[in-house]
């Protein structure tokens, strides 16, 4: 359903702090209500999980009721749910609202429809034994709203209903937050004027004893509130005095929603306020009804009363109105008959005067044209001019001879004058047509030059756009021919690495090495690699005779042999290593990590890091100072940077 299939505004009688009585109901019922109201994070949906699961455990069934629109998700399968009615989302878009807004908004909508509700509610009261409804967690919004009195009323009219006030029990333990919900219990109490049970929910986590201690203990809610010095518990000490009499008749239970423990005595006391309810409510209930029912009837009789007095004094003035109309009547036909009288004189005497202006218009017409047939003809004799012409002009003025004269003497000149100034404006035509003509062959002209050289710079375009083929067609052969000599190449080299590895036995990537800086020559490869091999095994030597040293040394302690740079520091003896193409000595850690930040940034070939040294580290250094993968990832960018050398050679 549409968020704003609704907008009607509640009735008067049920608007907020309303005094009138609830709407009587149809029939009498006997199935309990339970309206479960509380503030946020009280445990109302879980208590009402536990209720729904204890009742049908106990094989007592019970009718579900959500009244919370803006709730995402809950535990339990209502029956009625007003988010089947109202989108509360949809009504916060629509109307602009914020969260408390869209909240009390989707209750209006939904109480214009409770009609409905509580009708399907008194058809499904004898098949079960107990009502449950669920509230919004803003408890201001469902409380004090007038959507929230429509339903509270609507209801305690017409089933017996409990106000089951829950409390979150570990937020009670500060004496200012009881205080709070006791107040709000007791606001609750008052507007609704309902059995109340107040509801200790979590006494899994906190026993309810303590709260019950202070409602019957006013000293033991005094050194609690002893214990805090704010100007909030001052005033909590001063409200328990005045709630000492809410609480003698008040009903609290402690429950655990999440344990169910206590659901045995929140079910009893529901009981007990419903018998409550039947003692003392319904027959203030009934004296309500009564009252209004006498008040209505009197209105009725007084509204009677005054109609009946409306209605005598409208018809005495229809009678005077009807005896002014009458002699009005009687006048106006008197003068409609003497209008009459005299509209037929007036009509005679119209015709008489008609009839003599049409004999005195013929007369004069008559001589009119007399008069001017006589002017034509002195006009035609004197000016030359058209009869026609001179007839027309003598009308245009009226009838005026002399007027007329001058005026076809000026149409004289004038035709004369226009004699001139067409021969002067053919004349003129001519010179421009001559004019015209040169011009037309001027621009001929330039059209065949720019012709001529829109050709010229279209076989210059042709030839441009050949020579660029041309130039393609040579590009394209010199790079298919590089394309076969880089293939020859390749297979060229594939062929002698695999030469240097039979016969030397190391690895693919270190056969191309040796073979690359050997200058593509497989006998200067093997060579190299040999070189290489021998140096490796005297190094090999070194490095023992070394570690032999280091050993001996140790005894001694360990000396300063040089200097660090990449770390800065001092290097003993036992913890550096020198390179193989120079005498600088560095930590093995420090040599290590320099090689690999430098393979990582792709910088190839690695030089010394000392300043000024442009000693070349061989393969051998990368692959005794670095691990696996940074050696590889080495070899693949020396194969790349040779490459790149070579193409550029070729080029």
């Amino acid at each position: 359903m549409a968020a704003a299939e609704a907008t009607a505004t509640p009735p008067p009688a049920a608007a907020e702090g309303s005094d009138a009585p609830p709407p009587a109901a149809a029939t009498a019922q006997t199935t309990p209500c339970v309206l479960c109201i509380g503030m946020a994070g009280s445990g109302k949906t879980a208590l009402m999980q536990r209720m729904n699961a204890h009742l049908h455990q106990r094989k007592s069934p019970c009718y579900v009721v959500n009244l919370d629109p803006a709730v995402y998700e809950i535990p339990y399968e209502p029956n009625i749910d007003v988010r089947d009615t109202v989108d509360y989302k949809e009504v916060m878009k629509q109307y602009g609202l914020g969260p408390n807004g869209g909240i009390v908004t989707s209750l209006n909508l939904f109480a214009t429809k409770f009609d409905q509700v509580l009708g399907i509610l008194e058809q499904r009261a004898p098949e079960h034994d107990y009502m449950l409804m669920d509230t919004p967690g803003q408890i201001e919004v469902f409380t004090w709203s007038a959507s929230g009195a429509i339903i509270t009323e609507a209801l305690a009219g017409t089933f017996p209903t409990v106000i089951a006030y829950v409390v979150d029990t570990p937020r009670c333990v500060n004496p200012v937050s009881f205080m709070s919900n006791m107040l709000y219990a007791c606001s609750i109490l008052y507007k609704t004027r309902l059995p109340f049970v107040l509801v200790f929910n979590k006494v899994d986590v906190v026993s309810h004893e303590f709260a019950a201690e202070w409602m019957t203990d006013y000293e033991a809610f005094q050194d609690a509130v002893e214990q805090q010095t704010t100007y909030v518990s001052s005033l909590a000490k001063s409200m328990s005095l005045v709630l000492e009499e809410f609480y003698s008749t008040l009903t609290a239970v402690g429950v655990s929603a999440h344990t169910g423990a206590g659901i045995d005595d929140l079910f009893g006391a529901i009981d007990e306020a419903v018998g409550q309810y039947h003692n003392e409510y319904k027959p203030v209930l009934e004296r309500l009804r009564k009252e209004k029912e006498e008040q209505e009837r009197l209105r009725e009789l007084t509204e009677l009363e005054a109609e009946h007095k409306r209605v005598q004094l409208e018809r005495e003035a229809a009678a005077r109105e009807a005896s002014n109309l009458e002699t009005a009547a009687r006048q106006k036909k008197a003068l409609q008959e003497e209008a009459e009288a005299a509209k037929q004189r007036a009509l005679q005497l119209a015709a008489a005067r008609r009839e003599a202006e049409e004999q005195q218009r013929m007369a004069a017409e008559e001589r009119r044209k007399q008069d001017n047939e006589e002017s034509v003809k002195a006009l035609h004799e004197a000016t030359q001019m058209d009869i026609a012409q001179c007839r027309a002009v003598l009308i245009t003025c009226s009838g005026d001879v002399q007027a007329a004269a001058n005026r076809l003497f000026e149409m004289k000149r004038e035709q004369d004058s226009q004699a001139v100034v067409q021969r002067l404006e053919h004349e003129r035509e001519q010179q421009e047509k001559e004019l015209l003509r040169k011009r037309l062959n001027e621009v001929e002209a330039t059209a065949r030059a720019q012709a001529q050289e829109r050709s010229k710079l279209q076989a210059a375009a042709e030839q441009a756009r050949q020579l660029a083929e041309e130039t393609e067609r040579q590009r394209r052969e010199q790079q298919a021919q590089w394309e076969h000599q880089q293939k020859l190449l390749r297979l060229k080299q594939d062929k002698d690495v695999a030469a240097i590895q039979s016969v030397t036995g190391v690895s693919a990537e270190m056969a191309l090495a040796a073979y690359i800086e050997a200058g593509r020559d497989v006998n200067g490869g093997i060579e190299k690699l040999w070189r290489k091999q021998e140096e490796a095994a005297g190094l090999a030597a070194a490095i023992r005779a070394h570690d032999e040293e280091v050993a001996k040394t140790k005894v001694a302690g360990d000396p300063m042999i040089g200097h660090c740079i990449l770390c800065d520091s001092d290097a003993r003896q036992s913890d550096c290593l020198p390179l193989s193409c120079c005498d600088h000595k560095y930590h093995r850690s420090c040599l290590l990590r320099h090689v690999k930040q430098a393979v990582e940034e792709g910088t190839v070939p690695l030089s010394c890091p000392t300043n000024g040294c442009v000693a070349t580290l061989t393969k051998w250094d990368v692959e005794m100072h670095a691990d696996p993968s940074t050696f590889s990832k080495y070899v693949q960018l020396e194969q790349q940077h040779e490459a790149r050398n070579a193409a550029a050679e070729w080029q």
